[in-house]
């Protein structure tokens, strides 16, 4: 099969679609062209500044991770379930920007807390520690692929760099989810900093991510009031899962090495309706371990797309 590198079409393509895929977008047709160069003839050396490329609004609910496995282990108990399954810690919504570099702003995103609106917790302004820089383009050069094309690797994510690269998606562009059922690959010992001269948490640490198809062909049910889709549809449910960590989770959630994230990827068209994040609350709080909420341990997010828009 032919290599990312040496087709260059195929290369603008899978960007397009990896955009697509990893910010929850319904998307079709070509990638978008680039806009001419204008002003001095020096100017036209510098990368343009990313452009705003869609806007998704979620539901969001936060499970202690403790009671999600309690749920899982007990017969007729679905931890998914709104009545019959684990305790919802925290419910709400969460709007996200995403920039043609691959950066995501977190524009807004309170949740309540056990549904008391004096107890919240400020998803946005704890997630946006952690993005990348959405005003520069740093994704040219870092992209390449690994299992026949099937896994897309990247030496970096906005501040962070992977020495080798770390898997990023599967695809680039998935036509037939049943050629990727087979996929269950550790990538050991991936070296993670942050980039000289780039703003951001200071990390540097090593880990390992295992890749791994859950379900080539899963049912997906939206949730009530998507506007994007009503009945069920299959999805490609996959995941990447954070193995043997250090130095700590904290650094991890930073490097975008969170415990697990869990992708149900739509192919016609091309959506992630959800996201599962594993993680631990203190990571998502800045590292607060002195926070009272902290000391609930590790949670489970779960993200169910509402409402997409694109530019």
């Amino acid at each position: 099969m032919t290599s990312i590198r040496a087709n260059l079409k195929l290369l603008e393509r899978s960007i397009f679609a990896l955009t697509c895929a990893t910010t929850i977008l319904s998307c079709s047709g070509e990638p978008p062209k680039s806009k001419p160069s204008v002003g001095k003839p020096e100017d036209a050396k510098k990368t343009e500044a990313p452009t705003l490329i869609s806007r998704a609004r979620y539901e969001v609910r936060v499970f202690p991770l403790n009671d999600v496995h309690g749920c899982e282990a007990t017969p007729g108990c679905v931890p998914d379930s709104m009545n019959n399954g684990a305790l919802v810690l925290a419910g709400g919504e969460i709007v996200m920007e995403t920039m043609s570099n691959f950066s995501i702003r977190f524009v807004s995103g309170k949740v309540n807390v056990l549904n008391n609106p004096a107890l919240t917790l400020d998803l946005s302004a704890s997630l946006n520690k952690f993005a990348p820089d959405a005003t520069q383009d740093n994704m040219a050069g870092n992209i390449s692929s690994d299992l026949d094309n099937r896994v897309v690797m990247t030496k970096r994510v906005g501040n962070i760099g992977f020495d080798p690269p770390r898997p990023l998606i599967l695809g680039p562009i998935i036509q037939n989810p049943r050629q990727f059922a087979d996929i269950n690959k550790l990538y050991p010992d991936i070296a993670f900093t942050t980039i000289p001269g780039t703003s951001g948490p200071q990390v540097a640490g090593k880990a390992s991510i295992r890749v791994k198809t859950v379900n080539a062909t899963e049912q997906y049910s939206p949730r009530p009031g998507a506007t994007f889709a009503q009945a069920p549809f299959d999805v490609l449910h996959w995941e990447m899962t954070l193995e043997n960590a250090g130095p700590g989770s904290t650094q991890n959630v930073q490097a975008l090495l969170l415990d697990r994230i869990g992708f149900y990827w739509r192919t016609k068209p091309i959506q992630i309706p959800r996201l599962v994040l594993d993680t631990d609350l203190a990571s998502l709080l800045g590292g607060n371990s002195n926070s009272p909420l902290s000391q609930i341990g590790k949670i489970r997010v779960i993200m169910d797309a509402k409402e997409i828009t694109n530019f």
